[in-house]
Parts: C-alpha cells; sequence; structure tokens
C-alpha cells in the first residue's frame, strides 16, 4: 500500500481509524478547533486521507479530493510541527500528485502562509489567481500543479489496465473508475478514490 518509503517515511492511504492519530498532530485540531477535528475523521472515513510517518508514527497528511470543478484539489496539507523543515510536505505533495486522477490538481494557501508557498514554488506550482474575502484581511492565493508532474490520466472506465500483479478491466471497478499503474514498473495500483468497495484491496492505496 506503499506511495513511497524511502529513508524510513512511508506515505500511504489513511484508514477510517487513524483520523484520532492524526488529529493529535494537527495544530489547527490541537489549538481547539472542533471542526478541524470532525473533518478529519470524515477525510478518513472517506478515504481522500494520505498520510506520512515514521516508526515514531504520523508525521503529516494530506487530503485531495475532486470538488473544484471536477478537478483535483488538495484541500489539506498538514505536517506536525515536530516534524517540519524534514522533507515530509514535499513527500506528502509528491503522493497526492502521483495519485490524482484528473488532467489538473489546484490548491490554495493564504496569502500569509509563506512556507505553504515555498514550499509549492520548490515543486514547480504555478500561482493562477487570488481570491479575496474568505480569510478578513488574507486572501487565499491558488496554485495548479503542472502537467509534467501528473500522471496521465486521460482512461476512462471500462478500458484494460495492467499491472505486474493482477489482469483486470476497469469494468470490475463497482464505480466505474480509472485504475492505472502508478509506475511504468506497475509496482503500485491506485484508484479512484470515490471507489468505497475496490475488488483488490491489497493492492488499492
Amino acid at each position: 500500500m506503499d506511495v513511497e518509503n524511502l529513508s524510513g517515511l512511508q506515505v500511504d492511504r489513511a484508514d477510517p481509524s487513524d483520523w484520532a492519530a492524526l488529529a493529535k498532530i494537527d495544530s489547527v485540531t490541537q489549538a481547539g478547533d472542533h471542526t478541524r477535528r470532525d473533518n478529519i475523521r470524515r477525510w478518513c472515513e472517506q478515504g481522500v486521507v494520505l498520510m506520512a510517518r515514521d516508526s515514531s508514527g504520523p508525521l503529516g497528511y494530506s487530503v485531495l479530493e475532486y470538488t473544484f470543478f471536477e478537478q483535483g484539489f488538495v484541500t489539506m496539507l498538514m505536517v506536525a510541527p515536530s516534524a517540519r523543515r524534514r522533507g515530509v510536505g514535499a513527500r506528502l505533495l509528491t503522493a497526492v500528485e502521483s495519485v490524482c486522477t484528473t488532467t489538473k490538481l489546484f490548491t490554495s494557501t493564504n496569502v500569509s502562509n509563506h512556507p505553504m508557498q515555498q514550499l509549492l514554488q520548490r515543486a514547480g506550482w504555478h500561482p493562477v489567481g487570488l481570491l479575496h474575502g474568505l480569510d478578513e484581511g488574507d486572501p487565499e492565493l491558488f496554485y495548479l500543479c503542472p502537467s509534467t508532474r501528473l500522471r496521465d490520466a486521460t482512461g476512462t472506465g471500462g478500458q484494460t489496465s495492467q499491472c505486474l500483479f493482477a489482469n483486470f478491466r476497469t469494468s470490475d471497478c463497482p464505480s466505474s473508475a480509472l485504475w492505472n499503474a502508478c509506475d511504468e514498473s506497475g509496482r503500485f495500483l491506485t484508484r479512484c478514490p470515490l471507489c468505497s468497495s475496490c475488488p483488490f484491496p491489497a493492492l488499492a492505496i
């Protein structure tokens, strides 16, 4: 189920039971924001969370949804305060890019959030717009991921997808979601997060 496993840092899909551990490393939740706590639980239950962890436990998480004009959108990227400046955020961003199933991937951050802006700029993401009115005096800056960092997402349900581990048609997926090999060797399989009933759960992240 690993998306990446380098230098002891593992990124994989969070299970519904992981929400409490993620809430403990979320600085907003720990500051008393119950809405964020509820959101983490909901995101984990929906299967849209990628979690970074090492032998010590969770270090951060990202949330990938498809509610922004039916395109991929990184709703949240959070790194535990004790794990920042260690490349966890960059690893999570790369993992999101590798599993996104649409041709475009967006995210946004406050103008005041300089660390997030620096992370996105280092990864080559481009600023594409500014939205006023969400947070008073702190506009929201939107970014677009370069298409070269996204895997091909042009297939449709019913096409054949090959993998070293199994041969199956995407029509076998209950939601007719697109299955793809994560890399050329077919080491990992990814699936549309809308699919809640996976015929090959051991292979899908």
